[in-house]
């Protein structure tokens, strides 16, 4: 489970760039287990425009699961 991996997916799924902060942010809220959604401060790729998104803790997971 890697940062790196979470940023990629984020960028490629929704369009969203995160800081290398928020991507740590993001493992540390997956690993407690606390909720079935993630609060994520984002840009938006294209515009660059400050974005506040929600995305549930499972399609996360699924994100940066080993690939079989």
């Amino acid at each position: 489970m890697g940062s790196d991996q979470i940023e990629k997916a984020l960028l490629d799924h929704h369009g969203l760039r995160i800081t290398p902060a928020m991507s740590e942010y993001i493992i540390a809220k997956l690993k407690s287990s606390s909720g079935a959604e993630v609060p994520i401060i984002a840009g938006d790729a294209k515009t660059g425009v400050p974005i506040r998104a929600v995305i549930p803790s499972h399609t996360l997971e699924a994100y940066i699961s080993p690939q079989s």
